[in-house]
């Protein structure tokens, strides 16, 4: 389990005046012995390739400006692990906020006669590439990569100032031999930082007043990969988080920055890009705001206008949390998450509604850590609207997700609701709606080939996620749930129904015709290639991380197969329900044959009544999942007459 750690405060107060100077990494280009002849990582066996060195340092020079520079060291063990050589290097570059420079790369081969090989990387190699407009990279590849090859590479970042000093991760998605970080902190000032690791990896923390650095060191760790139903990376990898408390410069007062959640707040209010983005008069919404003041009831007001802002606006698919051209968005009907956001935020406010800017962080961007009170973990500003009791949480670049639907990309999060009196952390959960599917399917065997039609109704985070999906293509929606599982099934007549009325459940319907399975005499038909159980996601012996579903799910499938003429029924799937120990996640099979109709229906029913669980019952999932595919996968089997 994950360990959250805070430490005092490092205070700076008694630096020397002199500029800080670097780490030279007099080993740049030199292996050691043990390094060379590794072929395998002993912590992580499974591994392509490991990091056997990742050091670096921040220190600053007379202007204060934030320089970091970065030495990695990487070893390829498999022939999987090759896509390591090729390098990108993002870096901040709005207002010219920092710059990389001075890289530079080289290749190590040991030669079968054992002398080194050293391949350096061209400088024209190294390339700088436009992102968006907050982000470039710089991009290059290594030459004459092999199995056994170690890449080593060193460059240099420059900011502006230490308000954009980065948190250091000490793991990777590759094993880590050892990663070090040394930072020294510029004259009268203070930071704070927090320790996120777990308790199985000791780390090494030394720090001297007298020159106001601190050094962080985490040996021997195993690679963090992505896994299944997995929260952002981030939440579980081994890491140190630093946040700016306070600074003076050359006898000036000293600036305290933020502290606590309130503080954050009552700052984001002061700042040109977000609370004064707020209380806008937005030109050319006068008549549908009278139009929304008419109506009585506030839940059906807050619908008026959030369908409003999503069917006026279009999203430029960047997600924030400030904007500094909220006016020019709404002028122009597009704009980015923050622009469309504090947009419905004005908008709510002018129809009479209680509403307030809400910070979130998607699962994907990594949970908050509550003692932190860092506003660069949030990614994203949402909307709250308070109607009685209940907040409701609205995304406006939500396409398919209704006013009372919490949008999934932050459900079993926590956001910062900005209200400038008794605001805070809010957990965002919803425990009353589920992801809700059924599908019905009836199946017609004859002349080699089963034909039959199917049904598809999704209700709830069900409906959101199909709508999603199917948004993406017919064909994507169609491989995705059926022809991909199905080999030479063809599709035809397919409808859907419902895209727009967000009350009821969206529908898709087609008719179909594939290859029949068939052996011999006998033929089978599967129970289990026309829902989203068909695969086992948990197959790995061991977990690292949570396992988030985001929601409750309900999935039912009914079929109805006609038993071919000349065809008997030769075996059939016991009726069976399968529980876990406390009953949270359950599966049922039922199958009946219908002598006088000569059909058979099955029912499959997949119910998981939570929607979070602990890594360390990871065990209990994963046996639970080993026995249900088990259990799904056993086939009716037909038998041709005598």
């Amino acid at each position: 389990m994950t360990r959250f750690l805070r430490n005092s405060a490092f205070f700076c107060g008694v630096l020397f005046c002199h500029v800080a100077q670097s780490q030279d990494f007099v080993d740049f280009g030199i292996p050691t012995a043990e390094e060379l002849a590794m072929t395998v990582c002993p912590y992580d066996p499974d591994a392509d390739a490991i990091i056997l060195k990742h050091e670096g340092t921040s220190f600053y020079n007379d202007q204060h400006n934030l320089i970091t520079t970065h030495h990695y060291r990487i070893k390829i063990l498999k022939e999987r692990g090759m896509h390591y050589a090729e390098i990108v290097i993002p870096y901040y570059t709005e207002n010219d906020f920092e710059y990389v420079g001075n890289p530079e790369a080289i290749v190590l081969n040991l030669e079968p006669n054992g002398s080194i090989m050293k391949t350096p990387v061209d400088r024209k190699s190294f390339y700088r590439q436009s992102h968006n407009k907050n982000i470039s990279l710089i991009k290059f590849t290594f030459p004459a990569v092999r199995v056994g090859s170690i890449l080593e590479y060193k460059y240099q970042s420059t900011m502006q100032h230490y308000g954009g000093l980065r948190d250091w991760e000490f793991q990777s998605e590759m094993p880590v031999a050892m990663s070090k970080y040394s930072l020294t902190m510029i004259p009268n000032a203070e930071f704070a930082y927090a320790v996120n690791k777990s308790d199985a990896f000791p780390i090494d923390i030394k720090s001297d007043a007298r020159d106001g650095r601190v050094v962080f060191e985490m040996d021997r760790l195993p690679g963090l990969r992505n896994e299944p139903y997995m929260d952002a990376r981030q939440d579980y990898l081994q890491q140190v988080n630093f946040q700016l408390s306070k600074y003076g410069r050359d006898g000036q007062s000293t600036q305290k920055y933020m502290s606590n959640w309130q503080e954050v707040i009552r700052e984001l209010y002061d700042n040109s890009s977000f609370g004064a983005q707020l209380n806008k008069s937005l030109q050319g919404s006068e008549q549908f705001i009278k139009m929304v003041k008419a109506e009585p009831d506030q839940y059906q007001r807050m619908k008026l206008v959030y369908n409003y802002v999503k069917s006026s606006m279009v999203w430029n698919g960047e997600k924030s949390k400030t904007t500094d051209d909220l006016k020019e968005s709404w002028s122009k009907k597009s704009g980015s998450s923050a622009s469309m956001n504090l947009v419905l935020v004005n908008l709510l406010q002018e129809a009479g509604l209680d509403a307030v800017p809400l910070l979130v962080s998607e699962r994907s961007n990594g949970l908050i850590k509550p003692k932190l009170p860092f506003v660069g973990q949030f990614n994203m500003v949402m909307a709250a609207v308070q109607i009685g009791t209940h907040y409701y949480y609205l995304n406006a670049i939500e396409k398919f997700c209704p006013v009372d639907i919490i949008p999934p990309s932050v459900l079993n999060t926590s956001g910062l609701l900005m209200k400038k009196r008794n605001g805070g952390l809010v957990d965002i959960v919803d425990e009353s709606l589920g992801y809700n599917e059924t599908l019905n399917v009836s199946l017609h065997m004859d002349g080699g080939f089963v034909s039959g039609a199917a049904s598809m109704f999704a209700k709830d985070y069900a409906r959101v996620s199909q709508l999603r999906l199917y948004s993406e293509g017919e064909s994507k929606f169609l491989e995705e749930h059926f022809t991909g599982h199905n080999p030479g099934m063809a599709i035809d007549s397919f409808e859907t129904m419902n895209i727009d009325a967000d009350s009821l459940p969206f529908r898709a319907t087609f008719t179909f015709k594939m290859p029949a399975k068939e052996s011999g005499e006998y033929a089978f038909i599967s129970l289990n290639n026309f829902n989203e159980l068909q695969v086992n996601p948990f197959l790995s012996e061991n977990r690292l991380s949570n396992i988030n579903f985001g929601y409750r799910k309900s999935i039912t499938t009914s079929f109805f197969i006609d038993i071919p003429e000349g065809y008997e029924v030769d075996a059939v799937p016991k009726s069976v329900v399968l529980k876990t120990e406390d009953k949270t996640m359950a599966v049922s099979r039922q199958v009946i044959v219908e002598e006088v109709t000569h059909r058979i229906q099955a029912k499959i029913q997949f119910q998981n009544a939570v929607s979070w669980f602990p890594s360390d019952q990871y065990s209990v999932i994963r046996e639970f999942y080993k026995k249900m595919d088990a259990m799904l996968n056993e086939q009716i089997v037909l038998k041709k007459k005598s």
